[in-house]
């Protein structure tokens, strides 16, 4: 079984679009979430060891920010 891509996100943050072009790019199933919407999902990126977004969670993997190597390397095997 595949794990869902989750990727945790803010209205305010400049590289969260960045991010989600590249994932789309990539044809990369995911989830959006944002932090500041609903659910408090701040309180998972933290437990990751995170304290900004974006965040990338792809099974056991996470990318902190934007880091197109990282996420090369996570999707594009």
């Amino acid at each position: 079984m595949k794990s869902k891509t989750v990727v945790y996100t803010s209205k305010t943050c400049a590289y969260c679009p960045m991010v989600k072009k590249y994932l789309d790019r990539f044809e990369v199933d995911y989830e959006e979430r944002d932090i500041e919407v609903g659910n408090n999902h701040k309180d998972s990126i933290e437990a990751s060891g995170a304290f900004t977004v974006p965040v990338v969670v792809a099974g056991d993997r996470v990318v902190v920010g934007y880091q197109p190597g990282k996420l090369r390397s996570i999707f594009q095997g």
